[in-house]
């Protein structure tokens, strides 16, 4: 019979196989030899910390997984644990020095050429958060001579997100209600970040304000009165109007624009920061992210960023 310890790192290995491409083991469900599933349900208290902790601790790097308790009927004590592998942007992981990775039916160990090429195409496929906030700086459509308000940016990328990952939002023609729904969703009252915006207290332009729809290539915005199609200014616009975006990619990816971070009272005061606007489109951008996670079934890790211009002397 195994020890505990060996016991550990067989389910260590079992998860890591998965870190690469993402997976689901089932704790409670054996496979025997000759193919068919025994049923063996599992005491579940402290079986979901077990396993979390066995990630962590017996694979190298620490791998994170997404546990969801189904009890039985029978006894609401016994029961099963689905066990979600995300795809893991420092995969492959190793266990026991010895990396692992899953073949068509069966886990296995990688040789080194295979970790080399799998590490390489994590270098290339890496996304850099700055990186994109600095392409949104250059997109900036009110950047213009006269202003004097902040703009603020805000990006969401998945990291090993699909090309078409929301094309059921984004794929012509614009599907207004379907879009609507989706950020909606973000702004759910049982929601903690809605509840976290609520005790900011109100800004203006939130979501709610978006109304006006634009299809790109290979994303839909939803936009603020001032904004025109192509994220052009809204002729006679005026310099420092109170502008905001959201840009929702095939990818996945998700962009929020803000013209007004910051504002005057009068032309001759200094500008006045709203922190309140940066951390609440900082809470609707992380629930539109597990929005549009649980749209498309994706798992795995999002970049996160935010920045502002304009913020000298405010």
């Amino acid at each position: 019979m195994k020890s505990s310890r060996a016991l550990n790192r067989e389910t260590a290995r079992d998860l890591a196989q998965f870190a690469i491409d993402g997976g689901t083991v089932v704790v409670g469900l054996d496979e025997l030899d000759d193919g068919t599933i025994e049923v063996v349900p599992q005491p579940l208290n402290g079986l979901a910390e077990q396993i979390e902790q066995i990630a962590r601790a017996n694979c190298d790097p620490p791998l994170a997984v997404i546990s969801r308790s189904i009890p039985t009927e029978a006894d609401l004590a016994l029961g099963f644990l689905v066990v979600h592998v995300p795809p893991s942007p420092s995969a492959p992981h190793m266990v026991d020095g010895r990396y692992i990775g899953r073949g068509d039916k069966t886990k296995r160990y990688l040789a080194d050429a295979e970790v080399l090429r799998l590490h390489a195409r994590r270098a290339s496929q890496e996304v850099d958060a700055l990186q994109l906030l600095e392409a949104e700086f250059g997109r900036d459509p009110f950047d213009m001579k006269g202003r004097q308000q902040a703009h603020g940016f805000f990006v969401a990328e998945p990291v090993s997100g699909r090309r078409n990952m929301l094309l059921g939002l984004t794929d012509p023609p614009l599907q207004f209600d379907k879009i609507l729904a989706f950020t909606r969703r973000a702004m759910d009252p049982g929601l903690p970040a809605q509840a976290a915006v609520e005790r900011l207290g109100a800004f203006a332009p939130d979501l709610r304000e978006m109304q006006t729809f634009d299809r790109r290539p290979s994303s839909v915005a939803m936009m603020t009165y001032d904004i025109d199609r192509g994220r052009q200014p809204r002729q006679l616009a005026r310099v420092d109007v109170s502008a905001g975006e959201l840009e929702i990619r095939d990818n996945g990816g998700l962009r929020i624009y803000l013209s007004s971070l910051s504002r005057a009272k009068s032309e001759d005061d200094p500008q006045l920061f709203f922190e309140v606007k940066a951390v609440g489109l900082a809470h609707r951008l992380v629930a539109l992210a597990a929005g549009a996670a649980d749209e498309s079934g994706y798992l795995g890790n999002w970049s996160l960023a935010f920045g502002a211009t304009g913020l000298l002397g405010s």
